[in-house]
């Protein structure tokens, strides 16, 4: 119930800022983007379709037309519960060993990996419109990105 709390504090259309760093190279990076955190789907322009978490079926979904912005899609049921037109316009790309913590309402982190890659994700939802975020990125236990984050509530 506190990560379905979390998903539903964290709905409405949010402009993001986030600065990767690369150790290996000591190159900074800088990536502003729209994400849009909805409830359910009502877009048919879609690419990729990422399942997060079996239980709790939280997907990220990138839009074919605008690569800069993004959906998030959680549905509590089964994947069986999904519309038809998400398998039809998405590549499903599983994440694997997901775990999350939740110790408060606007606290959330997670652990997950994508191949040979294991992320590390802290947000934290500092007021209902400022969120900031934390994300490091290892491959065969050594750090290969660090990634700071600010997302703005615009809508």
């Amino acid at each position: 119930m506190f990560f379905q709390n979390f998903i539903k504090i964290n709905h409405g259309r949010w402009m993001t800022l986030r600065t990767i760093y690369i150790p290996s190279s000591s190159s900074i990076y800088v990536h502003q983007s729209q994400v849009d955190v909805k409830p359910h789907l009502q877009n048919k322009y879609i690419v990729e379709l990422d399942s997060l978490d079996q239980r709790n079926q939280l997907y990220i979904i990138h839009h074919y037309e605008n690569h800069k912005g993004t959906n998030l899609f959680h549905n509590f049921g089964h994947r069986n519960d999904l519309p038809k037109h998400i398998h039809y316009f998405s590549e499903i790309q599983k994440l694997s060993n997901f775990r999350d913590f939740l110790n408060k309402t606007n606290y959330f982190s997670s652990k997950y990996q994508i191949r040979n890659l294991t992320i590390n994700d802290k947000v934290w939802l500092v007021n209902p419109n400022l969120r900031l975020n934390i994300s490091i990125v290892y491959k065969s236990n050594q750090c290969v990105c660090i990634a700071f984050g600010s997302d703005i509530k615009i809508a």
